[in-house]
């Protein structure tokens, strides 16, 4: 490559990093891509890692159907877009053909067979014919939906690292992509709430003034709060931070007054009981603050919570008396098969914050040393989970056997999706996990968010796309 195309390469990388929005990003990737030749690449069909011909011949399939004009007419063309859905859409979108560009775009082919079939869709949707009844398209296109599945958004624990999640909302919501099912754990809970309990409108005007945004969770007790509560935060420091923004909405409120399904994940304290996800189906009446209080509840730093609930009638009584609840990212930071079997998802994009994860995670265009040391990790922390699991098999002591499990808890889980977004966390930020941002310190968090998401927008954006259509279809018809 010429000095002077290294040198363009190295200031367009820099404006990528330094990109404040996404139009400046993208524009700035694109240059480099074009520079960098990955426009030919996304032009040519030849690969090894999709079928282009089958592709391209089947969007000819799905045009030459035409338009409909009998029932018969529109089984041929849905029997069609069928077969090509079920073919191609995992292969298509396979996030190994997204990672060749800066940009985060894949084939050309890819977004032409998208089209055809979001335009097959929307023939069917408006077929005005006998037999195809609007309530008859409606039933077909929701048991299609039912049959693909949601998506969800799991933010995971992280302390302070967790408002980067608050960057990742906002960057996935200015293209239209943010789940209606989100899932959140420890400070992840904290985000997932304050999402899950404002409309769109409300969202927008937190967005627009973040310095309504209550900052001040940690807060050190005396040695006789210390004493008493045998921790070292003060729980009603947090308590006051999570009421503020999170407001005093039940589970089942929060759902009626949003449409967004939150999750929230806590564990509770007795030995060999597992996880719960508290929602708007599995504790309509809880509420929300209280449960993000307990999902953020790390032994020995905040006590454990009670959970309460509201009655028809009104009054606030306790929920499950026997039970207290300490911070969800102990054992299930990401509960993905429960949220899948709640909720119907199978598709899973992840914020990951956790300080326990990142060193072992890769990130998107990073060189071999980085990569093979990260899995180096990566295999560190599988054997770790083995040892250990050995290990708590053999003990039977009631004092040493909790701390066994909750270590080979926090080595075993899985802490990934089908996407996986990290932050970018400077070495300053690592004194700064527990501490309280001030406000340039979370505008900086909310832009790393935006940052670490963008590069993934366009495999979000193929990947649901189908079912985004289908969702508007069914909305729109119902």
């Amino acid at each position: 490559m010429p000095t002077s195309d290294r040198r363009r390469r190295r200031d367009l990388e820099r404006e990528m990093q330094r990109a404040t929005d996404y139009d400046a990003w993208r524009a700035a990737a694109d240059a480099l891509d074009r520079l960098e030749g990955n426009d030919d690449w996304r032009e040519d069909d030849e690969g090894t890692l999709i079928d282009a011909a089958l592709l391209r011949t089947q969007i000819r399939e799905l045009e030459a159907r035409g338009e409909i004009t009998d029932v018969d007419s529109a089984a041929a063309l849905e029997a069609t877009l069928t077969e090509s859905l079920y073919c191609n859409l995992n292969e298509a979108t396979a996030p190994l053909l997204y990672r060749q560009t800066h940009s985060g775009e894949t084939k050309r082919v890819v977004g032409d067979w998208l089209d055809a079939c979001v335009a097959a869709l929307d023939r069917l949707r408006t077929a005005e014919v006998p037999g195809l009844s609007r309530e008859v398209r409606r039933k077909r296109f929701a048991r299609a939906l039912d049959n693909l599945g949601q998506t969800a958004l799991m933010l995971s624990g992280g302390g302070a690292w967790g408002l980067y999640h608050l960057g990742v909302v906002q960057a996935l919501r200015m293209q239209g992509l943010l789940p209606s099912v989100i899932s959140g754990s420890s400070m992840g809970a904290i985000v997932a709430a304050g999402v899950g309990v404002r409309t769109d409108e409300e969202l927008d005007a937190l967005y627009a003034d973040p310095t309504v945004i209550h900052r001040m969770a940690v807060r050190l007790m005396g040695p006789r709060g210390m004493w008493e509560h045998r921790s070292l935060l003060s729980p009603e420091q947090l308590g006051e931070h999570v009421s503020t923004n999170v407001g005093a909405w039940t589970f089942a409120e929060a759902f009626a007054r949003t449409g967004r399904v939150l999750n929230v994940s806590v564990s509770p304290t007795r030995a060999r009981q597992k996880p719960r996800v508290l929602s708007h189906r599995t504790a309509p009446d809880v509420l929300v603050a209280d449960a993000t209080v307990a999902s953020c509840a790390i032994p020995g730093l905040f006590p454990s919570v009670a959970l309460r609930q509201r009655m028809p009638d009104g009054r606030v009584l306790p929920y499950v008396p026997t039970e207290r609840w300490v911070d969800g990212s102990l054992r299930g930071d990401l509960p993905l098969r429960r949220i899948g079997r709640l909720h119907n998802v199978n598709h899973f994009v992840v914020s990951q914050a956790n300080p326990f994860v990142l060193p072992f995670v890769t990130q998107h265009h990073q060189d071999l040393a980085t990569r093979a040391a990260r899995f180096a990790g990566s295999l560190l922390r599988a054997q770790s989970a083995a040892v250990l699991d050995e290990t708590r098999r053999r003990v039977t002591s009631n004092r040493v056997r909790p701390l066994l499990d909750m270590a080979h808890a926090l080595a075993a889980q899985h802490y990934g999706g089908d996407i996986d977004i990290h932050p970018r966390v400077p070495p300053t930020q690592f004194v700064r996990i527990m501490s309280n941002p001030s406000m340039e310190q979370l505008r900086a968090y909310i832009l790393g968010g935006e940052q670490a998401t963008w590069p993934h927008l366009a495999v979000i954006r193929d990947q649901t796309r189908i079912t985004r259509a289908l969702a508007g279809i069914v909305e729109g018809l119902g």
